[in-house]
């Protein structure tokens, strides 16, 4: 997995900055390989359509990635924003992250319900 500036255009990437370190409901759970203080999930995607937990001092993240590599979605948990409830979605559209939040709704409880269960979520 690579982190920004780390991704090749023909594929793949130029060095691994992240491991993995566990799963849930086969969902990678990874973390950061350096100690940069940044715990981010990476950009892009190793391979299309999948999906990384990344868990943080103050709750966790669950970014799913589409065809292109490209984030579509971070489901965050554990921080607010204004206006939102503690579990929220953020939308990415063309690798820029909405900054505005949009609170759960019953379909996203029925998509991401039992993962985040899993997770350790209490809701």
């Amino acid at each position: 997995m690579g982190g920004r500036g780390a991704y090749l255009e023909k594929g793949g990437f130029k060095w691994q900055e992240y491991k993995s370190v566990g799963t849930v409901e086969g969902i990678k759970i990874i973390e950061r390989l350096d100690d940069s203080g940044k715990p981010n999930l990476p950009l892009y995607s190793k391979t299309p359509e999948t999906s990384y937990f990344l868990f943080k001092d103050d709750g966790i993240q669950l970014r799913e990635y589409g065809k292109d590599r490209m984030p579509d979605i971070d489901v965050d948990y554990g921080h607010s924003h204004k206006g939102s409830d503690i579990l929220h979605i953020h939308v990415w559209d063309n690798l820029d992250r909405d900054s505005e939040v949009r609170n759960f709704t019953v379909e996203d409880m029925k998509k991401y319900g039992k993962i985040l269960k899993t997770a350790g979520i209490k809701f």
